[in-house]
């Protein structure tokens, strides 16, 4: 009387294992393979009779006892009675791939901008990638030593730290809304020493302002058109400069920047000397 394990992968495997294709505990150890939430199937000989049952896992510790209780229940009953999946052994917990797609389709649900959803998709693929690393499918397989670890592998500046930081605990309340998670793990992360104190929004000194004026003043008009077209004169380039230096806005807002839609009606001076 044995039972063999093994994994049969999907037609939507993760990993894009062939379908039907069949890979064992040992084989997904090696190096390099690709991890997946494929079911994990029994088979084998019980009271002379062949088996096969779907475990209701994709983790091997959860298949072994599963095979051990199949094994167990026939020993005790001496019955060759086909072995039904017991509704305690279904596995009903969430693999983080799962996880991951729902949060980032709730970030997409409330509409935030695109360069915004791609932050969040990089920092998915950031958790995923880790996780796989540990050998990790389901969700609650992460813990709080994980959750140091994944931040301190974080190359990023303060600033930009501190904003992951804020996406992975959110993704974590994300989880613990919906019964995923029992407990937040990432609660006692706490942001670089620094990260609040905001960026220069005058990276120049007025001398250095006032070195660029002169620049701009050495430029003149408009030449003709050729080789060296240049449409616009040096003070519209100082007009570029001030009105950076005074609003604050992007390089792209101030290209388009248009009188009537930005002052309505109002009038705006940028004549300071340096």
């Amino acid at each position: 009387m044995a039972l063999n394990a093994y994994r049969r992968h999907r037609r939507e495997c993760p990993a894009r294992h062939p379908e039907e294709s069949r890979s064992g505990e040992f084989e997904e150890r090696k190096k390099g393979w690709k991890r997946c939430d494929c079911p994990i199937f029994v088979s084998g000989t019980l009271g002379g009779k062949f088996k096969r049952q779907n475990t209701g896992s994709s983790g091997w510790v959860e298949a072994r006892g599963f095979m051990t209780l199949r094994e167990s229940i026939h020993a005790w009953e001496g019955s060759t009675k086909e072995c039904l999946p017991t509704p305690e052994l279904q596995d009903s917990r969430i693999t983080i791939v799962d996880a991951t797609d729902a949060y980032t389709a709730s970030c997409a649900n409330r509409g935030v901008a695109i360069p915004t959803l791609k932050k969040y998709k990089t920092f998915v693929k950031q958790l995923r990638a880790y996780s796989d690393s540990r050998g990790y499918v389901k969700l609650d397989q992460l813990k709080v030593a994980d959750m140091d670890c994944f931040y301190a592998s974080w190359n990023d500046a303060k600033r930009a730290k501190a904003k992951k930081l804020d996406r992975l605990k959110w993704f974590i309340k994300f989880c613990l809304k919906r019964d995923w998670l029992t407990k937040n793990i990432a609660d006692d992360l706490r942001a670089p020493e620094g990260s609040s104190v905001p960026a220069n929004k005058m990276p120049v000194t007025d001398e250095e302002v006032s070195r660029i004026l002169t620049a701009c003043d050495a430029l003149g008009a408009p030449t003709p058109r050729g080789p060296r077209y240049r449409p616009w004169s040096g003070e519209d380039a100082k007009d570029f400069i001030l009105l950076s230096v005074y609003t604050g806005l992007r390089i792209s807002d101030v290209a388009t920047f248009n009188v009537r839609e930005r002052l309505n009606g109002n009038d705006v001076f940028t004549s300071r000397s340096y």
